[in-house]
């Protein structure tokens, strides 16, 4: 991701998805690198779920899924989040 390989990153976090599908982490990863792909409406479910998975997530989960609804152009969503 921070080299910009973003096909690569997202291969590498689906993978580890699909090794450990109830790790929220992983999802939040992949949130993440999709924002910075330019793919935030995918990014939003995958954040929303790794939430659910975590409900004691740390406030950088909020501040990812902010930031996909700002890139989505959901601005009341992300002024709540």
């Amino acid at each position: 991701m921070n080299k910009r390989q973003y096909e690569h990153a997202i291969a590498e976090a689906e993978q580890a998805i699909t090794l450990d599908p109830n790790r929220a982490d992983s999802y939040v990863a992949l949130g993440s690198i999709l924002n910075l792909a330019g793919q935030a409406e995918k990014a939003i479910g995958l954040l929303e779920k790794a939430m659910r998975l975590d409900p004691h997530y740390p406030v950088t989960n909020l501040s990812t899924s902010g930031w996909a609804y700002l890139l989505t152009r959901r601005y009341e969503e992300a002024i709540a989040t």
